[in-house]
């Protein structure tokens, strides 16, 4: 039972892996100029633990919405009911886009948790609200919300920016994330065979964090692989995708 225990801890880890607020040209945003969706499962020594699924969609207005829903499954819905949906909302500023708004949402289990960030760029902070409390932080340009990071640095893989290193407001501190590429690999996934780019994240502690990103889907991650310091592994598989142009 161990294993299982193990997999319902670090489930809101994995799927937390959970915009562009650093003047990104809107007329050469690649894949964000396109609505896609992407399923994933999680599992943990080979056995289902979880769905996710991801949703990119450009509204009629000036705002795009990335959403990221996940689930217990398999044997992990017998012990816990847990969903999490986490959003975030960016705003077209002239040629630019910037993150807007940030919710995460955790009910359905034991541990309840709702965090909004509202990024207020005229006054150059963030607002948190978690648990009935605002505070306010400080945030330079560029700064971006713990969800959409990954979106981020697909469109940096894709353009060529060799420098993958974001500000994240992220539980009212700014955090830095830090990635940088250790080889290709070809994937066996469920539409044949894929060539990926591998991106770990750097990190000060034991955990690790490797993505597989397919250059064919436009860098989607199609693999990501999270080890804590206990040794446990979780890992998100893609299953489906639409709307991403492939080469």
């Amino acid at each position: 039972m161990a294993t299982i225990f193990s997999a319902r801890a670090l489930l809101p880890v994995i799927v937390s892996f959970t915009l562009l607020g650093y003047g990104a040209n809107a007329t050469g945003l690649g894949v964000f100029q396109h609505d896609f969706s992407a399923t994933f499962s999680l599992k943990t020594r080979g056995t289902l633990i979880g769905k996710t699924d991801w949703t990119l969609i450009n509204t009629s207005g000036d705002e795009l919405i990335f959403e990221s829903k996940s689930k217990a499954a398999g044997i992990a819905a017998f012990i816990t009911n847990d969903h999490i949906v986490e959003s975030s909302i960016w705003k077209r500023q002239e040629k630019s886009l910037v993150p807007y708004s940030y919710k995460y949402d955790r009910s359905g289990g034991k541990k309840e948790k709702r965090v909004t960030v509202d990024f207020d760029w005229s006054q150059g902070v963030a607002r948190n609200t978690a648990k009935g409390k605002t505070w306010t932080m400080s945030i330079p340009e560029g700064t971006l919300d713990k969800l959409s990071y990954v979106l981020v640095m697909m469109h940096d893989l894709e353009t060529g920016r060799g420098d993958l290193r974001y500000q994240i407001a992220d539980g009212g501190k700014l955090k830095v994330y830090q990635f940088k590429t250790i080889g290709e690999e070809i994937l066996d996934t469920v539409f044949g065979k894929l060539s990926t780019e591998k991106i770990k994240r750097i990190r000060d502690d034991k955990r690790q964090t490797t993505y597989w990103c397919a250059p064919a889907l436009s860098y989607l991650p199609v693999k990501v692989e999270h080890r804590e310091k206990d040794g446990s592994v979780i890992t998100l598989i893609i299953e489906t995708v639409e709307g991403i142009p492939t080469d």
